[in-house]
């Protein structure tokens, strides 16, 4: 794995909830489109018979050896805690099937993730987008790394939400940080995904204040102030020219 090229975070575990104020949390996921063209499907799966398509199924199976097709599932979390103070949560477990298929593959699949607040009794809709690297099984080396059979790659370029939620009177964005295989130790920002078998992942993320946008009126003062102190250097400037020529 090309560690190098990947934004490594190390936490304590069960000590990201220590001392945090945390609202219990209940999320889901459901896939709902995808980019690409794959070889066969996709088709959208609810195995658990609860109204959520929280499986994708792509490809034609392909071969003698782990034949296909592939598939993303997004397992949430029943309970959970949610902390306003920063501090990392779990969102749930998303695994990739990754078996043989004919080529073309999916690029990317796009996830709507439910969190239900029950502390708060409020419910939101955050939508991400999951980008996948099919590589060829045999290339060598491997495009993204790691040993033939090649793996393949997820990753989720735009972490952050753009919907918000009001929680305790407050506005929060939803950022995922990665994904982790060891409870949180090692935070990844993209998932390395071996042939021929289930991988899965926790999903940690975390509730942030929206940045704050400055006022046009404070952009206006700011301007003032940046124009006045302009002003003052230049007469300092002639000040000294004048001087400079008696």
């Amino acid at each position: 794995m090309k560690l190098t090229t990947r934004a490594l975070h190390v936490a304590m575990g069960l000590a990201f909830f220590q001392g945090a104020q945390a609202i219990p949390v209940v999320t889901d996921g459901e896939w709902v489109s995808i980019t690409g063209s794959p070889s066969a499907g996709p088709v959208y799966e609810d195995p658990d018979s609860n109204g959520t398509n929280n499986r994708l199924v792509w490809g034609e199976p392909f071969g003698d050896v782990d034949p296909g097709p592939s598939a993303y599932v997004f397992e949430g979390v029943d309970p959970g805690d949610a902390p306003l103070d920063g501090s990392l949560f779990e969102l749930g477990d998303f695994t990739h099937e990754n078996f043989t298929i004919k080529l073309p593959s999916i690029t990317g699949a796009t996830l709507e993730l439910g969190l239900d607040f029950t502390g708060e009794g409020v419910s939101q809709i955050f939508t991400y987008f999951f980008s996948h690297t099919e590589t060829p099984n045999d290339a060598n080396p491997c495009a993204e790394g790691g040993d033939i059979p090649c793996p393949d790659l997820v990753s989720i370029p735009d972490a952050s939400s753009t919907e918000t939620v009001l929680l305790s009177g407050q506005e929060y964005l939803l950022t995922i940080i990665g994904f982790s295989q060891d409870g949180g130790q090692t935070i990844l920002d993209d998932f390395l995904t071996l042939e021929g078998q289930n991988n899965t992942a926790t999903l940690y993320a975390r509730l942030e204040p929206p940045t704050e946008v400055p006022a046009p009126a404070t952009l206006a003062l700011l301007g003032l102030g940046l124009a006045g102190l302009g002003y003052r250097r230049r007469k300092q400037i002639k000040a000294a020219d004048r001087k400079s020529v008696v």
